[in-house]
């Protein structure tokens, strides 16, 4: 099935589809296949920089340290290790700066809500005013 896309995903040009159908088809041949594994997963990982996809990226680099580690290449493994433990890093500040930017925006919403609140209850207070005055005017006071 993983070839079949693989096949798809490349004759129209898709590298996020190339990946997504590289990456899991070389975890199946880890321990069957490995060198064939490894070669797909490092296609996967030149793809998933070219077009910057995180992600895609990090389940590459967790792929290609266990595929290295079961040839017994613990320094490729190790490599691979520390590449994903920076990835993972990245990708998790980027979480939290998003998180933080979600954050401010809602309560700076909040901010504007209050803010037209506190502008409403002024507008009702100058109207019951003025309308007092244009009352007040009407009787003759």
């Amino acid at each position: 099935y993983y070839r079949e896309s693989l096949s798809l995903a490349t004759e129209i040009g898709s590298k996020i589809y190339q990946i997504k159908a590289q990456t899991p088809l070389a975890n199946l041949l880890i321990g069957k296949n490995t060198n064939e594994a490894i070669s797909l997963l490092k296609k996967s990982l030149e793809l998933s920089t070219q077009i910057n996809t995180k992600p895609e990226k990090l389940y590459a680099y967790r792929e290609l340290r266990k595929a290295e580690k079961s040839q017994g290449n613990i320094a490729e493994s190790l490599h691979y290790a520390e590449e994903e433990i920076a990835l993972s890093l990245i990708i998790q500040n980027e979480e939290e700066d998003n998180e933080l930017v979600l954050t401010k925006a809602k309560l700076h919403s909040h901010k504007l809500e209050m803010e037209l609140e506190s502008l409403k209850e002024k507008t009702r207070g100058d109207q019951l005013e003025l309308a007092k005055k244009n009352s007040n005017c009407r009787t003759g006071k």
